[in-house]
């Protein structure tokens, strides 16, 4: 599963040309690099997570998906990781909460610490007990700033923490290219 945060501080325009349109730009990459026999999903989040695309082979509907997303919003990292690991349960008849999930990863990419919704520490130990590795890239620089002129730092050390309690591995993405490299990378 791919989950992207498009909170409003994913408007910054520290990472060009900001930090959604970087981010969508390395998300397409990513879904036309992962071979097709490969479900992928995708999840947006802010204020609350929407499963847009469950796991699926079809790469049209997941690029569509991705080029139609909007910055608005607070930052719910937990709910991302719980309604990822949902839509990967839907693909997987008869798993539970308490039957490991197999095969599965989720690449969660956001800016910022959670705001709102369940608890990210919470979120990975649900994921941890699933069996789910959560790969994170936080993106942008310290540097980010809106044009009300609200700091908008990314959240290094939570999205650390997150993948360290699922077994992923986590990534800083300061500009558009690092991005593209992360994600090429676990594709």
């Amino acid at each position: 599963m791919l989950a992207i945060d498009v909170s409003g501080s994913m408007a910054a325009t520290d990472v060009s040309p900001d930090r959604l349109r970087a981010a969508q730009d390395a998300a397409l990459a990513f879904a036309r690099s992962v071979p097709r026999r490969y479900q992928v999903g995708l999840v947006s989040f802010s204020g609350r997570a929407s499963v847009l695309v469950p796991p699926t082979t079809d790469r049209g509907a997941l690029e569509r998906a991705i080029a139609g997303l909007v910055p608005a919003g607070a930052t719910a990292d937990g709910e991302a990781v719980l309604a990822s690991l949902e839509a990967i349960r839907g693909t997987q008849p008869g798993a539970g909460d308490g039957r490991p999930l197999e095969a599965a990863r989720i690449l969660l990419l956001s800016d910022g610490a959670s705001t709102t919704g369940a608890p990210v520490p919470e979120a990975a130990e649900r994921a941890r007990a699933a069996g789910v590795p959560v790969f994170t890239v936080s993106l942008g620089t310290d540097e980010g700033i809106l044009p009300n002129g609200t700091r908008v730092p990314p959240d290094v050390p939570g999205m650390r923490a997150l993948a360290a309690v699922t077994g992923g591995e986590a990534y800083e993405s300061r500009d558009a290219d690092s991005v593209g490299d992360v994600y090429e990378r676990l594709g």
